[in-house]
């Protein structure tokens, strides 16, 4: 799939994008955003733009760690920015911040959150009577 996206692939980026949303509703709740499906898909959106912006998939190199790490820090800042432009309406904005900081060094949940996807992609792949997210657990 990284591949596709490396070379602009239109298909590729479809189900790159759908293959990690559910990551971000996962990374989005953990952060105590309980998004609706606009927010989801809007917060998924920027996550993506940062990527094809940055060129970040083709700048991906193995060496330096899991793809999904990287994946995951982005999506994590732009939660961040999401908590900060809603605290600051709401008169919230310290309580949150510290809380994004804090979830940020937690490496423990980090795997937690990359198995409960796995798990959400095996159940979707299950229904779907294919085998293909359990490949990626490995």
């Amino acid at each position: 799939m990284l591949k596709g996206v490396v070379e602009n692939d239109d298909k590729a980026w479809k189900e790159f994008y759908l293959f990690y949303k559910p990551l971000t509703g996962i990374v989005m709740r953990r952060l105590g955003i309980h998004p609706s499906e606009d927010d989801l898909n809007e917060l998924h959106q920027r996550v993506m733009v940062e990527l094809f912006q940055r060129g970040s998939v083709k700048k991906y190199q193995k060496e330096r760690g899991h793809f999904r790490h990287y994946l995951k820090r982005i999506i994590h800042n732009k939660c961040c920015d999401f908590i900060t432009l809603n605290a600051k309406e709401k008169g919230m904005e310290a309580e949150l911040q510290a809380r994004c900081l804090q979830a940020s060094q937690d490496p423990e949940q980090d795997e937690k959150e990359w198995k409960e996807f796995l798990m959400i992609k095996a159940l979707d792949d299950f229904t779907a009577g294919g085998v293909g997210a359990a490949v990626y657990a490995l």
